[in-house]
């Protein structure tokens, strides 16, 4: 299923580089820089007498997407002769990447500036981070193992940004700079939704007997961190669980 596309609303943005002394086709004109030498300070558009001077974004497109599934919860395994229950307590944060080289420092400027233009050109809120917390009762049967996974909903956007230095409404072309690229984000606002679900899989035999041997006498249930995930269930087909009382698989926008 094609996943839902947006283009800009650019008329604000074009506007004011208008003001700052750029016609918005000319914006190659401007030569390419490192957004790295951009001062953390001279980020934001500000004015200094007659000097107009920051970042503006220019955004072409908006993408929704579906983030790569992972488990966000406790693998357990059922090592007993009976079905066991237990509550499995995913906690997860999605935050943001870019193709753009960003040094850790200009990230707060940046992401102030993304919040600025996805709010201008596409009139809806961006978040840098997003964390999901759920909680879920399950009944994991004989020689199963069961975790909670997260597929995040994701947002990308691809465009230019430019940095203007303004004299009097015209641009000093040798002291501003564009640079370009896509910023993926969690897309809180969006569709498509985030999907949290309960999968289960067989668990593998022979990880199960040396588990149990090298553990003290325990209840039933061994937990295994969730990054292990892939590496365990390997080749096995998982399932998704469906859970109704508790109202999974759950989408949440």
């Amino acid at each position: 299923m094609a996943m839902p596309e947006r283009s800009p609303d650019t008329t604000s943005i074009d506007a004011q580089l208008r003001r700052l002394g750029i016609d918005p086709k000319d914006t190659d004109l401007l030569p390419v820089i490192n957004p790295n030498t951009v001062r953390p300070e001279s980020w934001h558009l500000q004015r200094e007498g007659t000097v107009w001077h920051g970042v503006l974004g220019r955004p072409q497109t908006m993408r929704y997407s579906h983030g790569q599934p992972r488990a966000i919860s406790k693998i357990v395994i059922n090592d007993t002769p009976v079905a066991i229950q237990r509550t499995l307590s995913g906690r997860e944060k999605i935050g943001t990447s870019t193709t753009m080289s960003m040094s850790h420092t200009l990230e707060a400027e940046f992401f102030d500036v993304m919040k600025e233009t996805v709010t201008s050109a596409f009139d809806i809120p961006w978040d840098s981070e997003r964390e999901y917390v759920q909680d879920v009762e399950v009944t994991i049967p004989v020689g199963k193992m069961m975790w909670l996974e997260l597929i995040p909903s994701l947002r990308t956007v691809e465009g230019e940004f430019l940095y203007v230095y303004s004299l009097s409404g015209l641009v000093i072309v040798d002291w501003s700079g564009r640079f370009s690229g896509s910023v993926t984000a969690p897309g809180a606002a969006g569709e498509p939704a985030d999907i949290i679900q309960v999968k289960e899989a067989p668990a593998p035999a022979n990880l199960v007997e040396s588990l149990s041997a090298s553990m003290d006498p325990h209840d039933g249930g061994i937990e295994l961190p969730a990054e292990l995930a892939a590496v365990i269930i390997g080749g096995a087909e998982a399932r998704t669980v469906e859970i109704p009382r508790q109202g999974l698989p759950i989408t949440v926008s």
